[in-house]
């Protein structure tokens, strides 16, 4: 796999950066603690409408693939064990689990392993219609 970083020839043209991206949504903690927001500032940007929220089932999460421009290419893991999605989401192995089995989060099953599709994840997580990217 090759990626082409940010170059600026005579054109002024700069090409998109791979970003390592460990799951497209978090919970309010875990953005909480990767960001460096308090818990509440995020609660707050969240009423305002300034950070987007996906639900998966009645959890709300921090829509962190809308976080982006357009210029920036994710390079996610494209499957994930439940308790390696819950360690990047934030979320409990539990919850993982259940929101497998009522169809809220992407499955792909290989063998008996029931993994989350983080690729369909996160390509769900863009096709939202984005109201915060209005300024």
């Amino acid at each position: 796999m090759t990626f082409n970083y940010p170059q600026t020839g005579s054109s002024n043209v700069t090409t998109a950066c791979p970003v390592l991206l460990a799951s497209p949504v978090m919970t309010r903690e875990k953005f909480s603690a990767t960001s460096g927001l308090r818990e509440g500032q995020i609660r707050g940007q969240i009423e305002r409408g300034h950070l987007p929220v996906f639900h998966i089932g009645r959890l709300a999460m921090v829509n962190v693939a809308q976080l982006t421009w357009d210029e920036i290419h994710f390079v996610p893991c494209p499957i994930m064990t439940k308790d390696a999605f819950a360690k990047a989401t934030g979320l409990r192995e539990q919850q993982v689990e259940s929101q497998l089995d009522k169809g809220n989060l992407p499955r792909r099953n290989i063998g008996r392993l029931a993994l989350v599709d983080v690729s369909k994840l996160v390509r769900l997580c863009m096709a939202q219609k984005d109201p915060i990217h209005s300024y």
